[in-house]
């Protein structure tokens, strides 16, 4: 029996988290999360962490585990546009930072 065939989309992304997803473009996204307004969640400056959370969840985009994991999360989410591989990785930044804050007590310590 042949192992599954691995989604198109899913390969270009991970091909896209590696080339061209650094952690410049994950601050940037932190950055337009919190900008403005009242954001959703304090800001990582305000948590009591001394973590770098923009690494941290860097190294969670680098994990094929975790972008497995999320990929039907974010096939459920963007739906046709799961093409735009830009906006793919924006929405799996924004689950990895959810993930982040869900294990930071324990990765804290």
């Amino acid at each position: 029996m042949l192992p599954p065939v691995e989604d198109p989309q899913l390969i270009r992304l991970k091909e896209f988290l590696d080339t061209e997803w650094g952690p410049p473009a994950v601050g940037m996204q932190l950055r337009a999360l919190f900008a403005g307004g009242l954001p959703p969640i304090p800001p990582p400056q305000r948590w009591d962490t001394e973590i770098d959370v923009i690494q941290v969840i860097y190294e969670q985009l680098q994990s094929e585990k975790f972008v497995n994991e999320m990929w039907p999360s974010i096939k459920m989410l963007l739906k046709d546009d799961t093409c735009n591989t830009s906006w793919a990785a924006q929405t799996l930044t924004i689950l990895a930072l959810f993930n982040i804050i869900r294990i930071l007590p324990i990765i804290g310590d």
